[in-house]
């Protein structure tokens, strides 16, 4: 039997957003270096462009730090999106299956894997922009955001052949690492027989399951690097077919994995410390205070709430502590107060001989109020 992490609270969809905007944003900009090294090499005179971009500790600094302002910010959107499609596309479906299929271990593998394809596949709605501008701006095309944005244009952002290619090489391999990192993590905690795994222990699964998916999917991604960067120093290709054909043709087989070092240097600890990162977030966000449909803005339960407007609309009586402590509180705050009740002492003293004293204290009484 596989075991399954059990949580003290469940998250919320918008807490799941929040966690992967975080987690990828934190993860991708870390390993912003990496990831430059990883594209020049890719494209067409890769190996020229990254020697000549270590002659110098300047060219080294300008070179590396290419896009990272970009990168931090497009990842946000990206993160929250992918996350929260994934969370919910693996409700729906744990929901709609039956219940030995997604209890069981094979259930479960299936509905990572169809998660993680519908969420990165409505992620390309921010992550193609994201790899499109960074791509260029990190191999060298433009020289920061506001540049690459004005010269593509919003229809440059989106080309279909491009599209096609980072649907062809996101898709699987992010549902892929995924479902390795979730099967994983359940082989973990069967072995252990803790309910969740630790910060540790996130960030080595991640790792294993990131490089299985990165030595297996590398041929795409480098086809989908070719396509986002236009083939930088050469000639652009027509489509994916093309780009197979021409790499195969004038560069061999080793050109779609020419790539694969500077991958696993730059993909591995990415997904991991964004894994560690996300999961990590998933055990502190409950600890927050976060209002849900029975408290309201200020966090007060809705029942609580409730009464104390039933007893006011009732308009009820207060009860003997509340006359007196108001009381008290009225004697305390307000200086007249004390001179009233001294003087209706003084008043009930002459009158406890007089025969109608009890009219006299009830006029005096009216008289000082």
């Amino acid at each position: 039997l596989i075991a399954t992490e059990t949580t003290p609270e469940s998250l919320s969809l918008r807490q799941h957003a929040l966690a992967g905007a975080i987690a990828r944003s934190v993860a991708q900009t870390a390993i912003h270096p990496l990831n430059v090294a990883k594209t020049i090499l890719q494209t067409a005179n890769g190996e020229t462009a990254l020697r000549k971009a270590l002659q110098s500790p300047r060219l080294v600094r300008e070179t590396f730090s290419r896009g990272i302002g970009a990168q931090a910010l497009l990842s946000l959107p990206n993160g929250a999106i992918n996350f929260w499609a994934m969370e919910a596309s693996r409700r729906v479906c744990s929901a709609i299956a039956p219940t030995t299929v997604s209890a069981s271990e094979r259930g479960k593998i299936c509905i990572d894997l169809i998660s993680a394809s519908i969420g990165t596949a409505l992620a390309t709605l921010v992550s193609l922009p994201q790899s499109v501008v960074n791509d260029r701006i990190m191999s060298g095309v433009y020289k920061n955001l506001q540049q690459a944005v004005t010269q593509i244009g919003f229809r440059g952002l989106y080309p279909p052949a491009t599209w096609r290619a980072a649907l062809l090489s996101k898709v699987p391999a992010y549902a892929l690492n995924w479902a390795c990192y979730q099967q994983l993590r359940r082989y973990r905690l069967t072995m252990t027989g803790e309910e969740s795994t630790t910060p540790l222990e996130d960030l080595v699964i991640g790792a294993l399951a990131s490089s299985i998916s990165v030595c297996l999917m590398i041929p795409l991604d480098t086809i989908k690097v070719r396509m986002t960067t236009l083939n930088a120093g050469g000639i652009a290709y027509l489509g994916i077919s093309d780009c197979v054909k021409r790499m195969l043709k004038e560069e061999g087989v080793y050109a779609f994995y020419r790539g694969l070092p500077p991958r696993l240097v730059s993909v591995v600890p990415m997904s991991c410390l964004q894994f560690a990162v996300y999961e990590d977030l998933k055990r502190q966000l409950p600890k927050l205070h976060w209002p849900n449909s029975s408290q309201n803005r200020h966090g007060v339960p809705l029942s609580k709430q409730d009464d104390d407007d039933q007893r006011k609309n009732k308009n009820l009586q207060p009860t003997k502590d509340d006359a007196s402590f108001s009381k008290t509180y009225s004697s305390t705050i307000f200086p007249p107060a004390i001179l009233q009740s001294r003087l209706l002492s003084r008043w009930r003293t002459q009158c406890t001989s007089c025969d109608h004293g009890a009219n006299s204290l009830s006029s005096s009484s009216m008289l000082v109020v």
